[in-house]
Formats: C-alpha cells, sequence, structure tokens
C-alpha cells in the first residue's frame, strides 16, 4: 500500500494505492488525522485501491466522522469498483454524502 498526501494552503490530497485493511490500519489513520489536522479540505481519491476490509470502511467513517468535528470538509472521490461495493454491501453511501459515479462496465 502507498498513500500520497499532497496539498497546498487549506486544501489537501490523499491518494491510496493498494489495500486498505486491517494489514495497514495504522499507517492509514496516522496518514489520515494528521492530513484532517493539516488542510481544512481534504479529498480521498479512492481509484487505486484494491481491496477493503470492514476496517478500511471503520477508518473511512471515522475520517468523516473527525473531520465534521473539526469543521472541515472531506470528500471521497474516483471510488474504484472495491469500494463501490463494499460501501453498497454496507449500505454508507449516503452516510458520505459524496458523488458516487458508477462505471458502466
Amino acid at each position: 500500500m502507498d498513500i500520497r498526501i499532497t496539498g497546498s494552503g487549506k486544501k489537501g490530497s490523499i491518494v491510496i494505492d493498494g489495500d486498505m485493511n486491517i494489514y495497514n490500519a495504522v499507517d492509514l489513520k496516522e496518514s489520515f488525522v494528521g492530513a484532517l489536522r493539516t488542510y481544512e479540505e481534504l479529498e480521498v481519491n479512492l481509484a487505486a485501491v484494491t481491496q477493503i476490509d470492514t476496517t478500511g470502511i471503520q477508518l473511512l467513517v471515522l475520517l468523516k466522522r473527525e473531520a465534521g468535528k473539526l469543521g472541515r470538509v472531506l470528500r471521497l472521490t474516483n471510488h474504484s469498483s472495491v469500494t463501490l461495493q463494499a460501501f453498497d454491501t454496507y449500505h454508507i453511501t449516503a452516510f458520505f454524502g459524496d458523488p458516487v459515479v458508477i462505471p458502466s462496465e
């Protein structure tokens, strides 16, 4: 798994490449919380997520809740098919409130 955080000013971006699971939960949480404290607007690009388990989902829920507590803006973008499937399984798409583009495949 690779986590890339970029940003300038008030806007930041996280790109996750690989698995979001229990095996890398500590690294993900540290990166998420650090970025959320650094940037007022944070975009999490999920296009390259290849696997997500309940721990990965819980981390995204934590990130959304922390963003609300801190008065930050959080957007999840470019959902991979794996993340779309997990969001559908757990019925949490509406919780995040982000537009979801369903591929035509």
